[in-house]
């Protein structure tokens, strides 16, 4: 109830600045962040990505700048980070909006945890630019929150990032998993993570039949443990080609 009115609140009164409080009454960029708030984050800018050619056309400039399977940037790795190479993913690759470090850190624990849902419409920006330079046309997939977390905080931070890309970016989104039962996943090794998921994700029937190829959408990248156990479960349900996107990778 609590969180319900503070919700409604945040939604008549000028809002500030999640980091700096400054305020954002007349800012028409960010709906949380301020402008030299929002300079001061680490995006991962897909526009510089690309090089323009003569015809107008654009080729792509990813390989040498992050890594080709979680989108780490590399410092002196060729194509795939010494991360990556250690292990084999059921998904296709990882792209983040964000390295998450310093603000966006910050941005992230204040949308899970304070209540700040004013975020979602800021993830969801970013989000969008990946969706449709990188897989356009492609559907999204949430990746299912703990039960016990999304009700303590009312909402689920993914799915509302999903209902703003399907409503002011016309990406569709379909909510195909669900999860059961399994440890807060924070302080987990890469392969803690594996076992503590290991048999919890599964796929709602009333979703059937998945699209051959989709986009898994989660907050933070960490290990990618959940996002493989995610992948498994859709491949084996017909997906051939999973494209996960996240908000921010660690």
């Amino acid at each position: 109830m609590l969180k319900g009115i503070q919700l409604s609140i945040s939604r008549f009164f000028p809002r500030t600045c999640i980091l700096c409080g400054t305020s954002l009454l007349f800012n028409e960029i960010s709906d949380c962040l301020c402008p030299e708030c929002l300079d001061a984050v680490t995006h991962l800018s897909f526009a510089s990505l690309y090089e323009m050619q003569s015809d107008g056309s654009s080729s792509k400039t990813i390989q040498g700048k992050i890594c080709r399977i979680c989108g780490q940037p590399l410092s002196s790795e060729i194509e795939t980070c010494m991360r990556c190479r250690e292990r084999s993913f059921a998904f296709e690759e990882n792209r983040s909006c964000f390295l998450y470090e310093g603000g966006i850190k910050e941005l992230i624990r204040q949308y899970k945890f304070n209540g700040r849902i004013e975020c979602a419409s800021f993830f969801a920006t970013h989000t969008a630019l990946i969706c449709h330079t990188e897989y356009p046309g492609l559907p999204i997939i949430p990746v299912p929150g703990r039960r016990a977390s999304v009700r303590k905080r009312g909402y689920d931070q993914v799915e509302a990032v999903c209902r703003i890309l399907s409503r002011r970016y016309s990406i569709q989104w379909i909510r195909a998993l669900m999860r059961k039962g399994s440890r807060a996943q924070k302080t987990l090794s890469y392969d803690e993570r594996l076992i503590n998921l290991k048999g919890k994700i599964s796929v709602r029937k009333a979703a059937l039949p998945l699209p051959k190829a989709c986009i898994l959408l989660d907050d933070v990248f960490t290990t990618g443990a959940t996002a493989h156990e995610c992948s498994l479960v859709l491949k084996k349900h017909g997906v051939k080609e999973v494209h996960m996107v996240s908000f921010a990778i660690d």
